[in-house]
């Protein structure tokens, strides 16, 4: 074995001994709400996480991770569960998250959903008023903090489309448009055409293939 090589371990292991020896410490308490997988919260606490977190080089990566942890609730934590602890545990976990929740079309819906979702008012009085303005306001700076294509028509009329669906034209949707962060009500609309195509070139398929009665 080569001097290098044997250095280039000694210095890996001390620098995992180092990082690890920091779990015995009592990290401060984050004002950061707990992310239990809801979509429409996901931007928020990424924005919070990543300023006090994540960006900052006075933390180590175990101490990143112990916040990580402790931050999540439900399906999130579940994701995290058996990440085994060492140097690198947070980067596999944070990337495990961005990777489930980071998905811009899953966050729209879910922020145009809380806004459909807003109950009727049957009487009116300041309680009633004041959460009507501010889930509004709350939608709105949601969609503006995603981007300008989340304000246009687009997003509000493919929701309501949405819903008209059965479950597997929405699956379908859901896997086409993985890779996209935005979808077009064209594109939406293409896609609709092309699976009334499928279907119906199924049902002639099946036509043919029975044989006549007599």
């Amino acid at each position: 074995m080569s001097r290098a090589m044997s250095t280039g371990r000694i210095n890996s292991s001390a620098a995992a001994r180092k990082a690890l020896s920091s779990v015995n410490f009592r990290l401060p308490q984050l004002n950061i709400p707990a992310f239990s997988g809801k979509f429409v919260d996901w931007m928020s606490f990424k924005d919070l996480f990543v300023t006090t977190v994540h960006s900052q080089n006075s933390l180590s990566n175990i101490q990143k991770f112990q916040y990580l942890k402790v931050l999540h609730s439900d399906e999130p934590a579940s994701l995290m569960k058996h990440i085994p602890l060492s140097y690198y545990s947070y980067e596999v976990a944070w990337g495990k998250l961005k990777g489930r929740f980071d998905e811009k079309n899953q966050i729209v819906r879910a922020i145009i959903k809380t806004f459909k979702d807003q109950k009727s008012i049957s009487q009116a009085n300041v309680t009633n008023l004041r959460n009507l303005v501010d889930t509004n306001d709350e939608v709105l700076r949601g969609l503006n903090a995603l981007g300008t294509e989340t304000t246009s028509r687009d997003p509000w009329l493919m929701q309501l489309l949405l819903q008209k669906l059965d479950p597997e034209t929405k699956r379908l949707c859901s896997v086409k448009t993985a890779d996209i962060d935005f979808s077009t009500l064209k594109e939406f609309i293409e896609f609709l055409n092309i699976r009334f195509s499928h279907l119906d070139l199924m049902i002639c398929k099946e036509s043919d293939t029975k044989l006549p009665t007599k």
